[in-house]
């Protein structure tokens, strides 16, 4: 339109010019509106580039999380496979080198341990049994020594004597697998051990990765790869992935295995970012940008249109009166398009989410759109004439940081950021950017606002920065510094909490020597090489654990130190960066954590064994039973001068000596029947003083350092006579035939929870008060591996000996809650330090009185079931000889059935309490059903505290341990007999 204006003007015979000061070059006009187009272009890419980033760290965190578990699952799961090569090796070392059910012993592990696919024996190195076979039949027979492809792993594990782990590789019976090697070495009689061969346990790798539950992370819709380095190549080797490319940038974790790592990498199938998403933020940034841009240049050029149509307008009415009415009624027509325009421009600026103001060079605001009024919540027209310092900051003079003043003086574009303040006294941030105000004539008549309301950018802003304070906190309490090297000057920079890790100040310097500085000397040498070959040369990750001698206090910290490199256009090493975290306290923590998982799998192996113990004894007692009872029948029934009397006694003696064999294997298994009483332990070792000097060699002295006025414990005093018994002889055993001292040294001492814990199997005593005894001697002394097997089961040092001996005195130790420690040196003799818990009261001084000899007689009916017939016989026959008659029943039902049929005669039953269909508890409470108040007695092999506890509150009325004599079953009878 202007263009037409200005042909007209050429072509008017007054030749009218406007006045130069109008003349706004369009390259000036050109300049306003690219500055604001890429203004407003690079604020909405800023906003932008601030979103995304908090997305990709939002997305980080939660892939990180899945990573940390998955890996925590992993990892679980194959240490808790590999522990059955532990317990097959036991079996074999307690064995001897034989294990005669590997079969059915390796299909029990693999349902209980889970994640493992096949249990292997390879005695000598050579598989000769596997577990399930089908499918690994191609195994047997193969050498694991000989395989030059695949002994390593196995030559390591001979080498180290520990439990290694070989692949992930491709079986020979196919399919890909870690295996799993722990060498077996069997002592021998003298002293020493040979080489048994492997026990070996094999995981296959889709069976692990289902057991960890990594397929719910790719339902999430993630990637994963389990990587490691491979231990020949040293390249990446990728062995479990969920897609059939490499990952580009995954979150990463460590899982620790047995020699070596894998590495667990995680990142979204569909990449850290959305490209849709960033391509229609761009678009709407630039279509904003364009806006602005066309709004600013619409208001820049809408003066020169105006002041062109109004010099039209002039040079129209000097012209001829004959072209009066049509310029009139043109003129119409061009203040009715005037208007429309203004209308269109009025509810464009309107639109705007921006702040439009208008503001004459005295600072009084000309015009402003509803988007100003409505942040300030005043009506448009209260605002008009104003000053704009007054309405927008409540100042009574012009801003010191105002931009306007800025575009008046200087005629250009200014920009700042300030907060404006509303009548009711709430604030908002806003970012005010302005350009100069022209007139017709091209004088600068005031400015022009644009205003962003920068609030919530504000807040992201100040929520970046705490977040970058919580992460310098962060590293604070993870004690994580992080450092950078450059390669080319050797010089290296780092974080305040990295000085902290060190214990270096701002005058250390920096440098390669000074770092070597800080490194243990024993780390020194190995971690050079490494660095210079592993990264250096190899162009790979740092990713060590080394120990560190601070600086300041010369302290010695474990630390974990991760690296990457950064390489320039040329492929030249340019950079080193990374993070140094303090993990002293882990590995503190994971030594505990060894020592307790030891004597975790110690305690378990004794009650495995104790189990066994306890079934063995509890067969046993009902064979003695017969040999007892009988022995004791034909002993009553005997004339004095049979020559046979002599023979039955010895039958006896030898009966007892078996059931007190029977009484020590159920003292092992910590589960011997204890009579407990109060009693000071000086006199119960100065009662036996005798007895022990009669039972060590001529040339050991024994002393003794007892501490007077000992507080009481409550103790079985026989179980405590072998305890003592047991240590003095096995300390004069290894005094030998040399002239030695054993000293026995009571007292008392307050223990807490660090103390407790340095004793072997404590089973978590509580803190408190603690009497001890202690057997010293100046013998052999043991090695760290003896005194590591001393209360093993069947382990000796002797040549004749059963083994039983100290793992009976650890039984009955902690079956009275108390805990023992071992203090030997090959040469220096051994220390055995026994704790026992104090107990209230006073020792009980009162001698026991011998049992009457007179058998108790009876009369009545007594029902006695067994499913043993020797014992039924037997019992029937001493129970006809104390005066009862007697019913029998070989098994639970048929018990039943003669009860309710002799119900009100029967006044007592006699009930066995392991048998088949039925056992004693569930006859028990059938009898009870039958008559509530039925007069029951237990009999059984097990100890009475196993059998009682399952009858608790059920008014059981006695209990006879098996093998029993003629006078036990004759009291235990007339004591249930005359209850209530």
């Amino acid at each position: 339109m202007s263009d037409s204006l200005q042909g007209k003007q050429s072509s008017s015979p007054n030749n009218y010019q406007s006045p130069p000061a109008r003349n706004i070059t369009r390259k000036k006009l050109y300049v306003v509106t690219i500055a604001t187009f890429l203004i407003a272009t690079f604020l909405g890419i800023t906003l932008v580039l601030v979103a995304e980033n908090n997305r990709l760290k939002s997305r980080q965190k939660t892939v990180n999380d899945i990573l940390v578990q998955i890996a925590d699952n992993i990892q679980d799961q194959l240490n808790r496979s590999l522990s059955a090569t532990f317990a097959l090796a036991a079996v074999i070392r307690q064995n001897n080198g034989r294990i005669d059910n590997f079969e059915s012993l390796a299909t029990e592990m693999i349902g209980q341990y889970g994640g493992i696919s096949c249990l292997q024996l390879a005695p000598k190195g050579i598989i000769s049994a596997t577990v399930p076979l089908a499918g690994n039949e191609k195994a047997i027979g193969h050498n694991l020594l000989e395989d030059s492809k695949r002994n390593k792993e196995a030559l390591l594990a001979l080498k180290t004597r520990t439990l290694t782990l070989a692949g992930p590789f491709e079986l020979i019976q196919g399919g890909q697998a870690v295996v799993g090697r722990l060498p077996v070495f069997i002592p021998v009689s003298g002293g020493g051990e040979y080489f048994w061969g492997f026990t070996a346990a094999l995981i296959r790798i889709p069976e692990l990765i289902d057991s960890a539950k990594i397929q719910k992370v790719i339902e999430a819709g993630y990637n994963f790869e389990i990587s490691r380095i491979h231990p020949d190549s040293g390249k990446l080797d990728i062995f479990a992935s969920s897609s059939k490319e490499a990952l580009r940038s995954p979150v990463q974790h460590d899982i620790l295995v047995p020699n070596g790592s894998w590495t667990l990498s995680v990142e979204p199938q569909n990449g850290w970012f959305s490209p849709i998403t960033i391509t229609l933020e761009l678009v709407l940034v630039i279509l904003f940008g364009s806006l602005i841009a066309k709004i600013v240049h619409t208001f820049y050029k809408q003066p020169i249109v105006l002041q062109q149509m109004v010099d039209e307008r002039t040079l129209q009415l000097s012209e001829s009166n004959r072209k009066l009415k049509s310029e009139i009624e043109e003129r119409a027509r061009t203040e009715a398009a005037l208007r429309n325009s203004e209308e269109n421009y009025r509810i464009l600026i309107n639109s705007i989410p921006l702040g439009i103001n208008l503001i004459d060079t005295e600072h009084r605001i000309i015009m402003v759109n509803s988007t100003t009024a409505k942040w300030l919540r005043r009506p448009t027209e209260s605002l008009i004439g104003q000053y704009c310092f007054e309405q927008f900051e409540k100042r009574d003079h012009i801003c010191s940081h105002c931009p306007g003043e800025l575009s008046i003086k200087y005629g250009q574009a200014a920009i700042t950021e300030t907060v404006a303040i509303r009548d009711d006294g709430t604030s908002f941030n806003a970012s005010i950017h302005t350009v100069p105000l022209y007139d017709i004539q091209g004088a600068t008549i005031g400015f022009i606002e644009i205003v962003e309301d920068i609030t919530e950018r504000k807040k992201a802003e100040d929520a970046l920065r705490k977040s970058e304070a919580r992460l310098n906190e962060s590293q604070k309490v993870a004690h994580l510094g992080h450092y950078e090297l450059d390669i080319s000057s050797g010089t290296w920079t780092n974080s305040s909490e990295l000085d902290a890790i060190l214990g270096i100040d701002a005058g250390f310097t920096r440098d390669v020597p000074g770092w070597h500085q800080i490194i243990h000397h024993e780390d020194r040498e190995d971690l050079s090489t490494y660095l210079r070959d592993h990264v250096m040369r190899d162009r790979l990750t740092f990713n060590r654990e080394y120990r560190i001698c601070r600086i300041s206090d010369q302290t010695i910290r474990w630390v974990h130190g991760l690296g990457d490199i950064e390489l320039d256009a040329d492929n030249n090493l340019v950079k080193m960066f990374g993070t140094i975290q303090d993990i002293t306290e882990r590995k503190l923590a994971e030594e505990n954590r060894n020592k307790l998982e030891q004597q975790m799998q110690h305690a378990q192996k004794l009650e495995s064994l104790g189990v066994l113990a306890g079934g063995i004894a509890h067969d046993f007692n009902n064979i003695l039973m017969a040999i007892l009872g009988h022995a004791e029948l034909a002993l009553i029934r005997l004339s004095p001068a049979s020559p046979a009397r002599e023979n039955l006694a010895s039958i006896e003696e030898a009966a007892q000596r078996a059931a007190d064999l029977s009484r020590q294997m159920l003292a092992y298994s910590g589960k011997g029947h204890f009579l407990l009483e109060i009693i000071e332990l000086g006199e119960l070792v100065t009662e036996m003083i005798h007895m022990l000097e009669v039972s060590i060699s001529k040339k050991v002295m024994l002393r003794l350092n007892l501490t007077s006025d000992l507080p009481p414990v409550e103790v079985d005093a026989t179980q405590i006579r072998q305890v003592l018994m047991n240590l003095v002889i096995n300390a004069s055993e290894a005094i030998g035939d040399n002239n030695g001292v054993i000293a026995i040294t009571t007292g008392t001492i307050q223990c807490d929870s660090s103390y407790l814990s340095s004793f072997w199997l404590n089973d978590g005593l509580p803190e408190g008060l603690y009497v001890f005894i202690e057997v010293a001697d100046t013998g052999c002394g043991m090695d760290s591996e003896t005194i590591g097997k001393i209360f093993d089961p069947f382990f000796t040092t002797k040549f004749t000996g059963r083994g039983l001996g100290m793992a009976a005195v650890m039984g009955i130790v902690r079956g009275h809650h108390g805990a023992i420690k071992i203090y030997s040196e090959p040469g220096r003799g051994t220390t055995f330090k026994m704790l026992l818990p104090a107990a209230e009261g006073c020792a009980d001084k009162k001698k026991r009185q011998s049992a009457e000899n007179q058998l108790w007689q009876g009369t009545g009916l007594i029902l006695i079931v067994d499913d043993e017939e020797p014992i039924l016989k037997l019992g029937k026959e001493m129970l006809n000889l104390l005066g009862f008659e007697v019913l029998t029943a070989s098994n639970g039902i048929q018990a039943l059935k003669i009860f309710k049929k002799h119900s009100q005669e029967i006044k007592l039953v006699l009930l066995d309490m392991t048998m088949p269909q039925m056992d004693g508890e569930e006859t028990f409470r059938e009898l009870r059903r039958i008559k509530s108040d039925v007069r029951v007695v237990i009999s059984s092999g097990y100890n009475e505290q196993d059998v009682s506890q399952r009858f608790l509150g059920k008014r059981l009325a006695g209990f006879i341990q098996k093998p029993y004599t003629l006078g036990a079953l004759s009291d235990a009878i007339k004591k249930t007999l005359h209850m209530g």
